[in-house]
């Protein structure tokens, strides 16, 4: 009696068999049924929103909101965030820290040209000069000597930093400087007759050759008595190549490198000496024209006026003692 009872409850089979299997004709969950017909009231209404009455914003709108939104987000930062105003320079003087790693800015880019004590050229005819006096170049404001530091002059032998060291580092470098300065110093804008406006190197061309000829008697033998082979032979020199070493790590390593790999960070005006590229020629002879009158227009500035003619050979000596034989 009761398995007859259960045979009635039991969903009937489907007619159809797979396989030899056949399935119960049962219902399917309410949940599954409301949830599957939910899906087509959804759609539709999703349909009417977003694509015939325009309501509410499509995928493209939404990105076009969404990218105002990021631009006026980042504007606002950019407002509020502090700029570089004199008053924002002068305010990183009081932070020791970054004073600090200014210094190690200037110590690690800057003191072969302005000095250690940002005196000026350790060495007469140096591009540097001195940027604790009284006579200022380009302006003594602190917003000016930033822009100076990021912009460089280049026809003054000052290359530009601001691909080098980024607008954080030069601002440092900018409080470093500063922090150095004598409040009872009243600086002043040089005239083009000041003196100091003509210590920095101009281009060659505005340069009398009877100049450099001066200097080249002065300081050695002339170059017409060199050849490419006087200039090897020099290599082989080891207290030239002593002498030109110290010059090079006095004067060059800043932009070329400790081992002549080239800049020490990228977008200096230096390039690797002892690679297969050569911009100027490989030649000893070519090595010490480029050397003795620059390339001012690749940040290269002449230096015959500062290391003479033999400085010039001592240089081209340890440069081509470095050279892969």
């Amino acid at each position: 009696m009761d398995t007859n009872k259960s045979q009635q409850t039991e969903d009937p089979l489907r007619p159809h068999t797979f396989d030899g299997i056949q399935e119960y004709d049962n219902s399917l969950p309410n949940w599954w049924l409301f949830t599957f017909y939910g899906a087509f009231v959804f759609a539709i209404g999703y349909w009417i929103y977003y694509q015939k009455t325009g309501v509410g914003a499509d995928q493209h709108e939404e990105y076009q909101i969404a990218l105002q939104q990021l631009q006026e987000s980042v504007a606002k930062v950019e407002k509020s965030a502090p700029g570089i105003t004199n008053d924002s320079l002068r305010a990183l003087v009081d932070d020791p820290a970054i004073v600090a790693a200014g210094q190690q800015h200037y110590m690690s880019n800057c003191f072969p040209c302005h000095g250690n004590e940002l005196q000026g050229p350790p060495t007469p005819g140096l591009p540097g000069v001195s940027l604790v006096d009284a006579e200022w170049l380009h302006g003594n404001e602190p917003a000016q000597i930033h822009a100076t530091i990021t912009n460089g002059v280049l026809e003054k032998g000052m290359p530009s930093w601001g691909p080098v060291l980024g607008s954080k580092r030069i601002s440092e470098l900018t409080a470093f400087i500063l922090s150095k300065q004598d409040p009872s110093v009243v600086p002043v804008m040089v005239t083009a007759s000041s003196p100091i406006a003509n210590a920095a190197p101009t281009v060659p061309d505005a340069q009398p050759a009877a100049a450099l000829e001066a200097v080249a008697e002065a300081s050695g033998p002339s170059p017409s008595s060199l050849t490419n082979e006087s200039l090897v032979e020099m290599s082989k020199d080891s207290a030239i190549v002593a002498a030109g070493q110290t010059r090079f790590q006095t004067l060059c390593v800043a932009c070329h490198g400790v081992n002549l790999e080239g800049p020490p960070a990228p977008g200096l005006p230096g390039v690797s000496l002892v690679d297969a590229e050569w911009l100027h020629g490989n030649e000893p002879l070519q090595i010490r024209k480029t050397i003795t009158h620059g390339v001012i227009e690749k940040g290269m500035v002449p230096w015959l006026g500062v290391v003479g003619e033999d400085g010039a050979n001592e240089l081209v000596a340890f440069i081509l003692s470095k050279q892969i034989q």
